[in-house]
């Protein structure tokens, strides 16, 4: 793994039902024919935190998680740009949502204060203790997965990751 190549992380529980959603996609997306080359991916469970030297040096990172949203489950929503413009649905008593990491992260380490970061939320309408995706989320995998990868060729670096395929 190349500390100068993109990086796209999945997270989430994966006993935590629909929650597990990003740990599940990027899980398939590895060795997935149409995944480019010099990306690198990585489940990255909960604690985006403990993640920190694997995120410096990249040009870019996409983070896919699950999307707190009562609406309909299943839809991937794309966020880029500054972190203050997105809406923390996330985070709990306990532990930081992928956003607070983010904006603690750029706080300690002054490198990965200029790092596009790129948001994929897949809608979820609850996460509850058990292993495995809903049946609305499981029926919709193989969507999800054309969906992420269809957005990596509109990143940051999409020049750089369509050069390797």
């Amino acid at each position: 793994m190349s500390m100068e190549r993109p990086l796209m992380v999945g997270l989430g529980n994966p006993l935590a039902g629909d929650d597990g959603i990003g740990s599940r996609l990027v899980g398939l997306l590895k060795g997935h024919p149409r995944l480019p080359e010099n990306l690198d991916a990585v489940e990255g469970g909960t604690d985006l935190l403990r993640l920190a030297p694997m995120l410096e040096r990249r040009p870019w990172v996409v983070l896919v998680d699950a999307l707190p949203d009562p609406g309909q489950p299943g839809l991937l929503v794309r966020f880029d740009g500054d972190l203050d413009e997105l809406e923390d649905r996330g985070g709990g008593v306990h532990h930081l949502s992928p956003v607070e990491a983010l904006k603690l992260l750029r706080c300690l380490y002054p490198s990965l204060r200029a790092l596009p970061v790129t948001f994929l939320g897949v809608t979820v309408d609850s996460a509850t203790i058990s292993p495995g995706l809903s049946p609305a989320l499981e029926a919709r995998l193989d969507s999800l997965l054309d969906e992420v990868l269809d957005n990596l060729g509109d990143a940051p670096c999409s020049a750089s990751l369509s050069a390797a395929n």
